[in-house]
């Protein structure tokens, strides 16, 4: 199942006794393109204050009532250290939010997503002392709704620029870039795997990938409503094993 980055955001998170919020944006790791943490508006709940949640604390999505539940109570969310959620997170927050809710730290050589959901009592897992990163160590989470609008560089020049990300609830992470390609190509928009991406520069605002311009404009074009569709992904598997220069 893929999603879009917009369509999570009209997802509602509950809580074991209650509604928490909407998601309003996720920090990924840009090594792996793995979602690390989601953003959660709490409305009027919590006066608006966004909140973290990690991957490993959600259930199953709803797609029917459009929500997402969270193996949390009301009260645990909003005790969680508080994190400026429109900067970069340190690696010195995220220590505090993983203490306070037992969980264990995602880095130190673990790639990919934290397993699933944690037990009632989640007893605390962390790495020795001399593991822990110290405060200049650099984190590679960044914003997805700051990556939307990147212009892109194709291996023979600019193509267009992003539009938006498609994850994968299931492990959280996010295969695909929506790149929009009006630049060069009046309205059409197509789907790239992020394996194909090769850098992404967070001062000048763009990004790199192995594709040649022609290779990016024959690709799948995006149609929302074939994201569930079996054929549609073995038609974007099928062209990309062949495209890829990775």
């Amino acid at each position: 199942m893929l999603k879009t980055l917009q369509s999570l955001r009209d997802f509602t998170l509950s809580a074991i006794d209650g509604e928490i919020g909407a998601v309003r944006d996720v920090f990924f790791d840009q090594e792996f393109w793995t979602v690390r943490y989601l953003v959660v508006n709490t409305s009027s709940w919590l006066l608006g204050r966004n909140v973290l949640l990690v991957p490993r604390s959600l259930g199953e999505l709803d797609n029917f009532h459009r929500t997402i539940s969270v193996d949390l109570t009301r009260q645990q969310v909003k005790d969680s250290p508080d994190v400026d959620t429109d900067q970069p997170i340190s690696r010195i927050e995220e220590i505090k939010y993983h203490r306070y809710l037992g969980y264990p730290f995602y880095w130190g050589g673990i790639a990919g997503p934290l397993p699933g959901a944690i037990p009632a009592v989640p007893e605390p897992q962390f790495p020795a002392q001399e593991d822990v990163p110290s405060k200049t160590e650099e984190t590679h989470l960044r914003s997805a709704k700051d990556l939307e609008g990147y212009t892109v560089d194709a291996s023979d020049g600019e193509i267009g620029h992003v539009d938006e990300l498609l994850i994968t609830p299931g492990n959280w992470r996010i295969a695909y870039l929506v790149l929009k390609t009006k630049n060069w190509l009046p309205g059409k928009s197509v789907i790239v795997p992020t394996q194909a991406f090769t850098r992404v520069d967070w001062i000048d605002r763009s990004i790199g990938v192995t594709l040649s311009r022609e290779e990016v404009k024959a690709a799948p074009e995006f149609d929302m409503t074939r994201l569930e569709d079996s054929s549609f992904r073995g038609e974007l598997h099928h062209y990309f094993a062949n495209h890829l220069h990775v």
